[in-house]
């Protein structure tokens, strides 16, 4: 269990998510919504979650401060983001591209009180706009050759300093520094995150 998740009121979120979500329903609205996405070739949208858990072994490498901003790609029921908001005081922003999720996600950030410290957006992950994150978490683990290919042409908009950690593809752009790899348990199993820091800015074209 994630370091203070009952004093700073993730226990709550859990909550709301279970009612919302239980019972194989977040799998049966994403199943239910993907037919209607039109967000480009080359991702496999089926449902998986990271557990709190990593996201507070990745927190221990990355070490946030509070206010940085922290962009999660694949958001889903928007857990993560609604954690790192609560208990690391981060600004975050989820990206997601199921509709309902995205919605719930927001009027659960309303109803705690932080909406204006976490937000979510449905949208495409590389239309988005990656240069002003300090911590971007990705979920590459359905993403087919040409969309791993997209991540290091975004790459290049990162700011110098900023971390990439991106779940089962570890990036190959050469801006980026490789500095750990963890092992989680996911929704469905054991995969890897490596965490990335971004050396150098692009250059100016």
């Amino acid at each position: 269990m994630i370091k203070g998740y009952w004093r700073h009121g993730v226990c709550f979120v859990d909550i709301v998510l279970w009612f919302w979500f239980s019972m194989g329903r977040k799998y049966r609205i994403s199943s239910r919504e993907r037919p209607r996405l039109e967000m480009g070739e080359g991702i496999n949208y089926t449902y998986g979650e990271t557990p709190l858990r990593a996201l507070e072994s990745i927190f221990d490498i990355v070490e946030p401060l509070p206010g940085e901003r922290f962009l999660e790609l694949g958001c889903g029921t928007g857990r993560l983001s609604l954690a790192a908001s609560l208990v690391y005081r981060l600004h975050a922003v989820g990206i997601e591209a199921i509709p309902t999720f995205v919605r719930r996600a927001s009027l659960l950030a309303r109803w705690m009180g932080i909406d204006h410290a976490a937000s979510f957006r449905h949208g495409d992950l590389f239309q988005s706009d990656w240069s002003d994150a300090d911590i971007i978490y990705l979920t590459a683990t359905t993403f087919t050759v040409g969309r791993l290919k997209s991540i290091d042409e975004k790459i290049d908009e990162m700011k110098e300093g900023a971390w990439l950690c991106c779940l089962t593809h570890r990036p190959s752009h050469s801006d980026l520094l490789l500095r750990h790899t963890l092992v989680v348990d996911c929704s469905w199993g054991p995969a890897t995150v490596f965490i990335c820091r971004k050396l150098t800015c692009a250059l100016p074209q």
